[in-house]
C-alpha cells in the first residue's frame, strides 16, 4: 500500500509531505485486529478515527519529532484509513495494493483519494 500524505497550511500550501510504502498484508492484519472495536463503537467512531490520527500526525510533525515518531504517526494514520475502509465494506483484495493520497487541511478536514481509480 502506498500512502502519499500532505499537511496543508491555511493557504492550502503543503508544509509537510511524506510518502510511505507499507506492506499490504501486514496493514490488513492490523486492521482486522482493530475492526471488532470499530464495529462495537459504530460508524461515528469509525468516521472520527481518520481525523483523530491526522491531528496526531500534525501535532507530532509540528513538535519536530524524530523520524521514528513521525513514521509511527504516519503508520497509525494509514492503519486508521484502512480500518475505516474495511469497516465500510471495502474488501481486502481491493485494499491490498491500493495507493492513497491523503490531504490534511489546516481546519482538520482530511481528504482521501484513491490513486488507482
Amino acid at each position: 500500500m502506498l500512502f502519499l500524505i500532505q499537511l496543508l497550511d491555511n493557504q492550502q500550501k503543503a508544509w509537510f509531505s511524506g510518502e510511505r510504502e507499507l506492506a499490504g498484508d501486514y496493514i490488513l492484519k492490523l486492521a482486522a485486529d482493530r475492526l471488532p472495536l470499530f464495529k462495537e463503537k459504530g460508524a461515528e467512531f469509525a468516521q472520527g478515527a481518520v481525523p483523530a490520527m491526522a491531528a496526531a500526525l500534525v501535532k507530532v510533525v509540528k513538535a519536530g519529532a524524530n523520524e521514528a515518531v513521525t513514521d509511527k504517526a504516519v503508520i497509525e494514520l494509514a492503519l486508521s484509513i484502512v480500518t475505516v475502509e474495511s469497516f465500510f465494506g471495502v474488501d481486502d483484495a481491493a485494499l491490498k495494493n491500493r495507493s492513497f493520497k491523503v490531504t490534511v487541511y489546516e481546519n482538520g478536514a482530511v481528504q482521501i483519494d484513491n490513486l488507482d481509480q
